[in-house]
């Protein structure tokens, strides 16, 4: 059959002609431009292709569209999950592109399989609450015998998290309205934690198919949560950050794609703390402070401070520049907890003893020091004890919120020294960390340089680590 002399507009055949014709003329994915292999890596990939397609005025364009259409709407159980979900994300392109086709019968055909991805009854999801938390639930599910569709109604003051079993073989939801709609889709591959995130709508539900895996117990717990949308911290921008109390526990909500920004009423100095906890599984969170002058440079930042894969930050204010903190996650999705605390820093005196300190496990310690004008300081870290432990040590004049000097390892050992010269009278902070984020004790030492050039205008200096 000659390619170059078929006509441009589409021809009506049955669909099983259309395959049929597809499957025995040399159309291939690349006229497509479908992946070479049709159905694997990229799903969004092969379902955009057909949408551009069944769009298109060339008949075998057209034909082979619909063949992929049609044996993508053939696949079943867990490895169709990825393909479903995005089928369904594109349900209203595609049913408009196929109510064009010339071929009606073909057209309505596929709209019809198209629209049952996602239909049929479902049974309601019933639990029981989790104790000391009155909006969790949680179920004991069968997976050998739940074939069908679980259903949650929904409300839009809430946001609803499902936590998708431990064990399980693939998971695909959907947020629906009442005519059956697909307003969002999610999945979640076989044996990955996962936990599926939809902000409620009224007369809308949640509907749910989970898939079992061989090598599971058949029996297992789903849990999902509805939390009022009122009081809980959602996803935004620098501009518009949620203004925060210290000594008060948050409610947050997050992806890895849209985190949330939060700031401090008052500029007060201080050392602050904001601590991560009640994660999800799956959830790993990390904070970064910025300050509110400079949002392209990190002031300080923490992944799993607080231990597994909560974070922990502290950072010491000057209260001259609004200081901005932001929540994102690295891995999953749903809502946690965030406290944040403000207390007066310490301030570290000048002395020729040292002054014995401990790090209890990935802590910074803060130290203010006050200052006078033409002066040269000496800062230094040293053994405490049996300890072994590699100390940075940085200074902050508080005229940015990045820092002015910083060493590690001075004179080939752990511990580290640099001079800082004062041009002004006024405070700096000191902040110690251990490399590693170890805990083990060691010795801060602050001594005035008396010898003339000491330390040469241009307010820091250091020693650099001997080479080896």
């Amino acid at each position: 059959m000659n390619h170059d002399k078929m006509p441009r507009a589409r021809r009506a055949y049955p669909l099983a002609s259309l395959i049929a014709i597809a499957l025995f003329n040399p159309v291939s994915a690349a006229d497509l431009e479908l992946p070479a292999t049709p159905f694997e890596p990229n799903a969004q990939a092969t379902v955009e292709a057909i949408e551009r397609g069944l769009q298109s005025d060339d008949a075998f364009r057209w034909m082979s569209a619909a063949q992929h259409l049609s044996l993508l709407l053939d696949r079943e159980g867990p490895a169709a999950i990825t393909f479903q979900r995005v089928l369904i994300a594109h349900q209203d392109q595609l049913t408009i592109a196929l109510a064009e086709a010339l071929n009606k019968d073909a057209g309505r055909s596929l709209t019809t399989r198209l629209k049952a991805l996602g239909g049929g009854s479902a049974s309601e999801l019933t639990g029981k609450t989790i104790a000391g938390d009155p909006n969790s639930f949680s179920s004991e599910l069968d997976l050998t015998a739940q074939s069908g569709w679980l259903s949650l109604p929904t409300r839009s003051d809430r946001i609803y998290t499902v936590q998708v079993p431990e064990c399980h073989g693939g998971a695909l939801a959907m947020l629906s309205d009442a005519a059956g709609k697909a307003m969002n889709v999610e999945s979640v591959d076989a044996g990955l934690p996962g936990l599926l995130t939809f902000a409620g709508k009224d007369q809308a539900q949640i509907r749910l198919r989970l898939y079992p895996a061989s090598q599971c117990a058949p029996s297992q717990t789903l849990s999902w949560s509805a939390f009022p949308t009122s009081g809980l911290l959602t996803p935004n921008s620098a501009a518009q950050a949620h203004v925060i109390e210290p000594d008060r526990d948050y409610r947050m909500i997050a992806t890895p794609s849209a985190g949330v920004w939060v700031r401090f009423a008052d500029k007060l100095a201080g050392t602050y703390t904001l601590e991560t906890s009640k994660l999800p599984a799956g959830v790993d969170t990390i904070l970064t402070a910025y300050s509110a002058d400079n949002l392209t440079e990190a002031a300080a930042t923490d992944d799993d401070g607080a231990g597994e894969l909560a974070s922990r930050l502290q950072y010491v204010s000057f209260g001259r520049s609004p200081m901005l903190y932001q929540a994102t996650l690295l891995s999953g999705s749903g809502v946690f907890s965030l406290r944040a605390s403000r207390e007066e820093t310490p301030t570290l005196t000048i002395s020729d003893e040292a002054q014995p300190m401990r790090f209890a496990g990935g802590d910074v310690i803060w130290r203010k020091l006050a200052v006078k004008a033409g002066t040269a300081y000496r800062i230094r870290t040293s053994a405490a004890g049996d300890d072994s432990i590699d100390t940075v040590l940085a200074v902050y004049d508080g005229a940015s919120a990045t820092a002015v000097a910083e060493n590690d390892d001075n004179d080939g050992d752990l511990y580290a020294s640099l001079d800082y010269f004062a041009s002004e009278n006024g405070e700096i902070v000191l902040s110690v960390r251990e490399l590693s984020g170890g805990a083990g004790a060691f010795a801060l030492q602050v001594s005035e340089l008396l010898e003339s050039g000491a330390c040469p205008p241009g307010n820091v200096c250091f020693k650099q680590p001997k080479s080896d």
